[in-house]
């Protein structure tokens, strides 16, 4: 029987799925791995409705019956640089899931970031076994108030009138929710819920309740009322507004609502935490003829004030809840008898790892200005960021960290306030920021006044007055001071405000500073790091942080860094291709050069041309500013032959194997071919066994699924960039039934590695071959025999004479070709593998 074969070159291409994130695009997870924040930087995703919502679903790997809708009572919310914002509530069923809440982020017409929390919920009923009228009543059983709102008939009028509604009611009216039992843990346990807002008279309070719709059980109390403010008339600050807590009829100073509360004793001139109490007041209006008496009872307020302000300031200038961003409960001990801690005196306040505390005084007042509370509340940032030792170099850094948030703190609460100084208040100057040396401190490092005796830890406090100096001039500039530091240096420097300063600062103590024994050179790096991470390569604020070190003796000022070559990442041969830098500084000199393997057709200040004749490797443009060298590393043609392609052979029917490329050179996708047969679809079959190719983002998955025994197959990766195509590997794989049969019709055969290609009237072997192709002609004396490559280009002919040929392989590389044999009439088609 003559079998004729034709083959179709086809090619599979590995798309990637444009919702399906990077692993580095998630930048954080809640406890059960669903992603809290995405930033797409590679994925391109619309900022269309519809499009959102099928990427969320395929992130979040929900069931059809979740979806997330657009607030209704929400506007998107333009902002500056292009960006909107889209607030999305989750759903199950069309029923609200409570804490399901996204933030989805756009910018010119593309999805950017994607923030907030998704609760897990499947197989979850929708249909209550309660009644809301019986749900109600589980809560008000629970609550047990004397008297609620809607009793009230005064509140009731004043509702009505305010709403304009004459059917308007403070009684609860119910809303059906799924929320999760379980919040911030890994046991998920969402329940259907009905949510009720009950606000109670007698004792006041506001919340919502959750109860359980099946069972009744109350799941969340969330309060609504949640503080109660009062009037201090602190000791150094006059009258301000401070949280309170209420207990019966007297308040405290108990504040609940930031982090996990800040509460503030009284030491009554003690030593011993056990016996402080709290201060309180019957009306929550701390007058200074009540507190402002010889028990300085009013230092108490300055402390609670502080310690809110300090709070404040870092939430909401820093994102940070608290001192270990985790709601660190404060507590400030005041007016304690520091001799009985063995001090000299009580002229003093300290962190001691748990609390502050602070001396009632004894030549001066107590220790309470708000620059000293959130100087001391610094100490404990330190201790769950950077965490350095409280000694020399890194001593000194530790403190001045915080006298530098003591002062910004001071002027984010009391702008009025001298902000460089620390302690004004009490009547005793400790450090100042703008002058160190004023009060004894150095401006410069190692120069006047530094300290080098191995008192004070090495003069921690002393030495912290050149990182001092150098956040002032770093915020304010040089004007108000002689431009000359201890060494002689001349600067001049134009300050960036205290905002962004004190940005650099945070960023580079919780980021970079990791080294427990920092140094200041150390300091200089780091924070120049900060500074571009925040602003920019070579941006004005990076360049005045160098020049702030410069100026007080910490490096040489020159802290110009790589430019960024902006450009494509593929340069193909016998094309152009442009590449450009921005931020140049005036009049600097500027020269391209590049790497052997690329031609410069044109250059500008700011731009460069290039071509190449290239393929297949790394080529390198390189710009020089003023003697510093920037690089940046290009990769020229078509991409190279896969370094390695991994993975086992498949042994069972329906096995799934993994195969990965590793890295392909230049590669931005790959192309996945069967060379026999060709197919353009990612299943095949051969002798009735069907074989399914899939294509993750990782490499190759290839299922065997019912066949027949001992069969083989072959599958070659390809790197592909936007030149083409670039040198592949090939892969076998290979499939075994027990006891399977050979299905009648239905697919073409692939032949088993190593055996002989053959049919009734011609004979090929070996098969793989290494040097000589034997083909043997059974019914005719004479042919013509030519072998194609993968791409169909014709590698190699001859003539068949005397019903036989052997045939030089040796130069032909390994892989798969094609050997058409022509004879008489007839013309068949054989694969071959050589394998050297």
């Amino acid at each position: 029987m003559k079998t004729k074969i034709t083959f179709l070159m086809t090619l599979m291409t590995c798309i990637q799925l444009t919702a399906q994130v990077k692993k580095q695009e998630v930048k954080l997870r809640d406890q059960n791995g669903n992603p809290k924040l995405i930033e797409l930087k590679v994925t391109k995703i619309s900022n269309q409705k519809e499009s959102i919502n099928t990427f969320l679903k395929q992130q979040f790997k929900t069931s059809e019956s979740t979806e997330f809708r657009a607030k209704s009572n929400q506007i998107v919310k333009k902002q500056k640089k292009g960006f909107e914002n889209q607030k999305l509530q989750q759903y199950y069923k069309g029923v609200k899931v409570e804490h399901g809440r996204l933030n989805a982020i756009s910018k010119n017409g593309n999805l950017s970031k994607v923030v907030g929390s998704y609760v897990s919920v499947e197989n979850l009923s929708t249909t209550p076994n309660l009644t809301k009228e019986q749900a109600l009543n589980f809560a008000l059983k629970h609550i047990n108030a004397e008297k609620y709102i809607w009793e009230d008939e005064a509140s009731e009028i004043l509702l009505k009138n305010e709403q304009n509604n004459p059917n308007a009611s403070h009684f609860p009216k119910g809303e059906l929710v799924i929320i999760e039992k379980r919040l911030n843990t890994k046991e998920s346990e969402p329940r259907l819920a009905y949510k009720f807002d009950i606000y109670c008279l007698k004792p006041l309070s506001r919340a919502n309740y959750f109860i359980d719709a099946v069972s009744g059980e109350v799941l969340l109390e969330d309060k609504i009322l949640k503080h109660i403010e009062g009037t201090g008339n602190t000791r150094f600050s006059g009258i301000r507004t401070i949280e309170t807590e209420q207990i019966g009829s007297q308040f405290r100073l108990r504040d609940n609502i930031r982090g996990n509360g800040i509460h503030t004793f009284n030491m009554n001139n003690g030593s011993n935490y056990g016996s402080a109490t709290d201060l309180t007041d019957n009306d929550n209006n701390w007058t200074a003829a009540e507190y402002n008496n010889a028990n300085k009872d009013n230092a108490l307020l300055d402390a609670h004030w502080g310690a809110i302000n300090t709070y404040d300031y870092f939430f909401n200038e820093h994102g940070r809840n608290s001192i270990d961003n985790s709601g660190f409960l404060l507590r400030n001990y005041v007016n304690a008898n520091l001799t009985g801690f063995g001090y000299s005196n009580s002229d003093n306040a300290f962190w001691d790892g748990q609390r502050m505390t602070y001396g009632i005084g004894t030549t001066f007042d107590p220790l309470v200005s708000i620059d000293v509370i959130a100087h001391e509340i610094g100490h404990g940032l330190d201790q769950f960021t950077s965490n350095l030792v409280y000694q020399n170099e890194s001593g000194a850094i530790d403190e001045s960290l915080s006298d530098i948030w003591g002062a910004m703190v001071e002027f984010y609460a009391a702008p009025e306030k001298q902000t460089y100084l620390l302690a004004e208040d009490i009547g005793f100057v400790i450090r100042s920021m703008s002058n160190p040396k004023s009060y004894g401190d150095p401006d410069t490092y190692q120069g006047q006044n530094w300290w080098t005796s191995s008192g004070d830890n090495g003069g921690v406090h002393t030495n912290s007055g050149v990182m001092n100096h150098w956040f002032y001039l770093l915020a304010e500039g040089s004007d108000s001071t002689d431009g000359v530091n201890d060494n002689g240096d001349i600067f001049n420097i134009n300050g960036i405000g205290k905002t962004k300063a004190a940005q650099i600062v945070y960023r580079a103590q919780t980021v970079y500073f990791n080294d427990s024994f920092l140094t200041y050179a150390d300091a200089r790096v780091y924070t120049l790091q900060a500074a571009e991470d925040l602003f920019g390569v070579n941006s004005l604020e990076a360049s005045t942080t160098c020049q702030s070190w410069f100026a007080v003796g910490i490096g040489d000022g020159n802290c110009a860094e790589g430019y960024d070559i902006a450009g494509n990442n593929i340069v193909c041969p016998n094309s152009t291709y442009t590449y450009t830098v921005t931020g140049l500084p005036a009049g600097a000199s500027v020269s391209w050069s590049s790497s052997p393997n690329i031609q410069i057709v044109n250059t500008t200040s700011n731009s460069v041309t290039v071509t190449t004749s290239s393929n297949g490797q790394n080529g390198q443009i390189f710009l020089d500013v003023n003697g510093a060298v920037s690089e940046r590393e290009i990769w020229l043609g078509r991409p190279a032959t896969p370094s390695r392609l991994s993975g086992f052979s498949l042994v069972n029917t329906g096995a799934i194997v993994n195969y990965s490329t590793g890295i392909v050179g230049g590669a931005t996708s790959y192309e996945w071919r069967l060379p026999y047969p060709y197919n353009t679809v990612s299943t095949f079959n051969y002798f009735g066994q069907r074989w399914e190719l899939q294509l993750p983002a990782t490499g190759i998955q290839i299922t065997a699924f019912t066949g027949y025994a001992k069969n083989s197959g072959y599958v070659q990766v390809w790197g592909r960039n936007e030149c083409g195509n670039g040198g592949a590997k090939l892969l076998s794989v290979s499939h075994a039934t027990p006891g399977g049969t050979k299905p009648e019709g239905g697919g073409i055969p692939i032949s088993s590695f190593g055996a002989e290609n053959s049919n009734e009237d011609i004979t090929i072997h070996p098969n793989p071959v290494d040097n000589i192709l034997k083909i043997n002609l059974v019914n005719s004396d004479s042919g013509f025999v030519k072998i194609y490559n993968l791409q169909g280009q014709l590698i190699q002919e001859a003539e068949i004479t005397s019903n036989k040929l052997e045939l030089n392989t040796s130069n032909l590389q390994n892989g798969i070709f094609f050997v058409d044999i022509t004879q008489v009439k007839e013309k068949i088609t054989k694969k071959i593998i050589v394998q050297h």
